[in-house]
């Protein structure tokens, strides 16, 4: 269940940056193909490795702590361009080493530990996407979430121009929204979480992102709404699908 509500959380993290960096067209076709663009391609792909995104390359070490980029992606789940990716000190090639958590800094206690043994093959976006939030209970830093968004598919140049703020606002916006909808049945209330963002709210985040007013005004709230909610009930439907 975690894992589950940790891909909802990135994805629709990645979806709210994607919106607002994708160039928006009229038509609710359209608007439609650029929410789910990215997604689209990751199911549809089903890449044998990751070699083959060019998300990685699977024999370089960016970060120099002596682990491969690819299983640091795949296996241990630190981050391929953070040395020390839990930020104690100790490198995360060290902590492999010695037996300890690359993911939870030294003197803490983590519920779950991201050392599993190297994979034999590449991951695919979706694997590399799962578990890149190194504690479910905390929030990860803006450097994780940016590489985050650059594995998920979206330019690095794009990435790169994203100030901090937006990408903790577009991140917070979507683990409200993920919240919402993991809700226990017994005890949320009766209400329709298809949506935390109101038609305005979506607008203005467009815009703020850099998308030009005049190729979404044209388009109304009702239509608006309806089309990001159905994208984004049509991601969820494919995430929970075996």
């Amino acid at each position: 269940m975690a894992a589950i509500q940790r891909r909802s959380q990135i994805l629709l993290f990645v979806l709210v940056l994607f919106i607002g960096v994708s160039t928006v067209v009229l038509g609710s076709v359209s608007i439609k193909r650029s929410i789910e663009a990215p997604f689209a391609q990751n199911k549809t792909n089903a890449l044998a490795t990751a070699e083959q995104t060019g998300a990685i390359n699977i024999k370089k070490d960016t970060d120099g702590d002596g682990l491969l980029d690819s299983d640091e992606l795949s296996a241990y789940g630190t981050s391929p361009y953070l040395a020390d990716s839990d930020s104690d000190g100790v490198s995360d090639g060290e902590e492999i080493a010695k037996g300890t958590d690359p993911n939870c800094p030294a003197g803490k206690t983590c519920t779950t530990s991201a050392i599993q043994p190297p994979a034999t093959s590449g991951s695919s976006i979706g694997d590399i996407l799962t578990g890149r939030i190194s504690s479910p209970s905390a929030t990860p830093s803006v450097a994780e979430l940016r590489d985050i968004l650059k594995q998920g598919g979206l330019p690095a140049n794009q990435v790169d121009a994203l100030s901090d703020e937006q990408i903790l606002q577009a991140y917070n916006e979507s683990l409200a929204k993920t919240q919402g909808n993991n809700s226990s049945p017994d005890t949320a209330p009766a209400t329709d979480t298809s949506s935390n963002l109101t038609a305005e709210q979506i607008r203005s985040l467009l815009i703020s992102n850099g998308v030009p007013e005049e190729n979404i005004k044209n388009v109304s709230d009702e239509d608006l709404m309806r089309i990001y909610d159905e994208t984004i009930q049509e991601l969820q439907q494919k995430q929970t699908k075996p």
